[in-house]
């Protein structure tokens, strides 16, 4: 039996081409890695401000879905548990974003 965070569904959604355009523009500023990122984590917020996620989810990585939680960053303005390996990206995401400014 495979493992509840391995389990993922393609899910193909029509989008505005503003929606895309600001996508992109979050990935070219390096705030998220690629838009499949950034819209994986917007549902994750939608569904927790609903109270509509499961609690065992919560152990597992906020970005991966993979790695245990290690540590609670802020990221974008919310709080966001990583497992180690993301945490390392994030950190390159956020020292190349003060270069930047």
């Amino acid at each position: 039996m495979k493992s509840k965070q391995k389990q993922k569904t393609l899910v193909g959604v029509y989008l505005p081409p503003s929606y895309i355009e600001g996508l992109d523009r979050l990935v070219e500023e390096k705030l998220y890695p690629h838009r499949n990122e950034a819209i994986r984590l917007a549902i994750r917020d939608l569904l927790k401000y609903h109270k509509l996620t499961e609690n065992e989810e919560s152990d597992f990585c906020d970005s991966c879905g993979k790695g245990r939680i290690v540590d609670v960053i802020e990221y974008n303005g919310n709080p966001l548990g990583v497992c180690w390996r993301c945490w390392d990206e994030l950190a390159t995401f956020q020292k190349k974003i003060q270069k930047k400014k």
